[in-house]
């Protein structure tokens, strides 16, 4: 598989609101071969996901999504060797993203915390950045601190 067929599966396989937030995604030939199971010695890409810039990130973000190899990704934070062709593909990508982002971006919450209290959930629109908001983790296991009282 070639470098454009490959950066044409990863955002193919991205939900619409991921894909919205996409500056671009980057293959780059390494130029060690590594010997991933079950493929044996094969030529390696770095596949790198570049983010489109926001008020926290206003140069943008980029990461190490994954590496490519034959015709499947090598997802490292949940070592797994997963076909491009895989029906699972776009949750896979989704939750190594979150696991990646998540772990290496964290803030108290943006501007939108009332707004998301009142909604009890997460509302901002980069699915990238809100893993990142640790307000969103403390809605998603029932702690809002800032809902507006019913009166």
């Amino acid at each position: 598989m070639d470098k454009s067929s490959i950066e044409s599966a990863i955002l193919a396989a991205y939900p619409q609101n991921f894909k919205e937030q996409i500056a671009g995604v980057d293959v780059s030939e390494l130029s060690a071969k590594y010997k991933l199971k079950p493929a044996g010695k094969n030529q390696v890409y770095n596949v790198t996901v570049r983010i489109k810039s926001s008020a926290f990130y206003p140069t943008g973000e980029s990461f190490v999504l994954c590496k490519a190899f034959a015709d499947s990704l090598y997802l490292s934070v949940s070592q797994q060797v997963v076909p491009l062709s895989s029906p699972e593909l776009s949750q896979l990508l989704v939750a190594e993203t979150n696991k990646i982002f998540s772990s290496a971006s964290t803030f108290g919450c943006c501007a939108l915390y009332q707004e998301c209290s009142d909604e009890n959930r997460c509302i901002h629109q980069n699915p990238f950045y809100s893993n990142g908001c640790t307000y969103r983790h403390n809605l998603e296991a029932g702690r809002n601190f800032y809902r507006k009282k019913d009166t």
